[in-house]
């Protein structure tokens, strides 16, 4: 239930961001690519169509095994995906911070392919690494609390968000 409580904040809250941003902001982040393949196991999902639409627009990344394509809508968000998709979304060009130098202990835990949002998310201050035992660390397969994503997303916004209902929430 967590895991699904977790999801359903992460993709309301994206596709919150969506609708505000959009007035705003051109989101073509792969004009010269095919349009990502939609994701074969989200037909059960309360958020298939907005999870649909922000895999199309390349905010949301699947995974891909054989000819499927995947969303995974019960596992857990990590703080790396979740970054990942905050840097799409907003169209961050991320080699404009490939010199950006992580002070982070954990870097070695990022993949390869994802660095570079990682680089561009701490540049911009869209999240904040976690400071233990006097080091710096962004604990990239972390998965992502539900306060921890609106934080995030509220601090993006400037749309007020009513929280009365919070308390209801383990975390």
């Amino acid at each position: 239930m967590k895991k699904n409580l977790s999801l359903f904040a992460i993709v309301i809250s994206c596709s919150l961001m969506l609708a505000v941003c959009t007035v705003f902001i051109l989101v073509s982040p792969h004009k010269d690519s095919v349009a990502p393949s939609l994701p074969c196991d989200i037909s059960e999902s309360f958020a298939e169509n907005e999870i649909k639409q922000l895999v199309s627009l390349g905010v949301l990344g699947t995974q891909k095994s054989g000819d499927d394509v995947f969303f995974l809508p019960t596992s857990d968000v990590t703080r790396e995906y979740f970054a990942c998709s905050i840097v799409r979304f907003f169209s961050i060009n991320v080699e404009d911070y490939a010199s950006f130098e992580l002070n982070i202990a954990d870097q070695a835990n990022i993949s390869k392919e994802n660095l570079p949002f990682i680089r561009a998310c701490l540049a911009n201050g869209l999240m904040e690494t976690v400071t233990l035992e006097e080091k710096e660390y962004f604990l990239p397969n972390t998965p992502i609390s539900r306060e921890e994503a609106a934080n995030i997303i509220g601090s993006l916004s400037t749309a007020i968000i009513a929280t009365t209902r919070a308390d209801g929430f383990s975390d």
